[in-house]
């Protein structure tokens, strides 16, 4: 069965290129191409499209106002393509309307780039064609389905390590606003995300979250209270007088590599330290969790029932190297333990339930 998908772009170029590219994988069918916000509008309910790509600046309805009403009348996964990665309009405001994913505008043929954003946006559009939307009304289902075997690991911890692909701004920015302002455990991120977008990320994120974000700098001094993001195309590791260590290693299949950020835990920190892994396509991670989990450190995977994706956190349970299998809510929760605060409030927002 082939996966239908619904191109909308106000460019005509864009649109070629995007068919071109989706017409190119016997598994993808375009039923739809439309150059606006009210043609896609007009035509989800028929054509019934499993994944939509949208752009994000387009006269009339912009993005933003087409996701919030496709997701209101007819849920579907919806990824923002654009290559404006520098817009004052943040692609990620859409992940707040029920967006699943942003990703730059594929190269066109002849381009360097043309393969890689090419294979990206078709291994992205396979993968969300089978997921399941979670109203925000039922997200009390999602908090009632986390399970956990605890052990005593963390207390110690120094640093905390998060680890995410797709579906992962959506989950990170759950619980870094459920941590509160004066949070005293750094927290590094390494997130698989398109190249030029990781600065829109870490606006959006803060403006969400009481705790202070940045894009990691090399030989900064991690302090409490305060998120350090690994920039583009740089790996994010940390020494062991708790330094930003940045490097551009060829040996990952992706940069930033979340199993780089973990090796340097492993190296730096042994058992105090926290490493989670979350939402995303692959393997990332996931072996050299096993090595913190066997080093005494506290290892924790996003559950299969609130991961968009449970490649990453499936794996790592598949190899051993998972002490808790937690939800967000949970996640929160099991940080907070390793002090003495309290949760904050809940966010609302859209969850993403597994496969259908």
């Amino acid at each position: 069965m082939t996966v239908q998908v619904m191109v909308v772009d106000d460019c005509n170029i864009a649109r070629h290129v995007m068919k071109l590219i989706l017409q190119s994988d016997k598994e993808i069918e375009v039923c739809a191409s439309v150059p606006d916000g009210e043609s896609a509008l007009s035509l989800v309910q028929t054509n019934k499209p499993d994944v939509i790509t949208m752009d994000l600046n387009m006269p009339g309805l912009n993005g933003l106002e087409v996701t919030k009403r496709i997701m209101e009348t007819a849920p579907v996964p919806i990824i923002i393509v654009t290559s404006d990665t520098k817009s004052a309009a943040n692609p990620f405001h859409l992940l707040e309307a029920g967006a699943v994913a942003v990703l730059r505008s594929p190269a066109p043929p002849g381009h360097p780039e043309h393969e890689q954003t090419a294979a990206q946006l078709i291994k992205t559009i396979k993968a969300l064609a089978g997921v399941k939307l979670l109203r925000p009304s039922e997200r009390q289902r999602e908090r009632a389905a986390a399970s956990s075997s605890k052990v005593a690991t963390g207390s110690g911890a120094k640093v905390i390590a998060l680890g995410a692909s797709t579906g992962g701004p959506q989950v990170l920015r759950q619980i870094l606003c459920g941590l509160p302002a004066d949070f005293p455990i750094p927290i590094i991120v390494t997130q698989h995300i398109a190249k030029g977008f990781t600065a829109s990320l870490v606006k959006w994120l803060n403006g969400k979250s009481p705790l202070a974000l940045s894009v990691a700098e090399q030989g900064e001094k991690l302090q409490p209270a305060h998120v350090y993001v690994a920039p583009d195309d740089k790996h994010l590791g940390i020494t062991p007088g708790l330094a930003v260590e940045l490097s551009s290693a060829n040996e990952y299949t992706m940069r930033p590599s979340i199993s780089y950020m973990f090796k340097s835990l492993e190296r730096s920190f042994g058992k105090n330290c926290v490493a989670v892994l979350l939402t995303g396509m692959g393997r990332d991670g996931a072996a050299e969790m096993a090595v913190l989990k066997a080093k005494g450190a506290l290892t924790i995977a996003q559950d299969r029932d609130s991961s968009l994706i449970h490649g990453m956190p499936g794996e790592a349970i598949a190899f051993g190297g998972v002490c808790e299998v937690l939800s967000p809510d949970k996640i929160i929760e099991r940080l907070l333990s390793l002090t003495t605060q309290s949760p904050k409030s809940a966010v609302s927002g859209w969850l993403y339930l597994g496969e259908k």
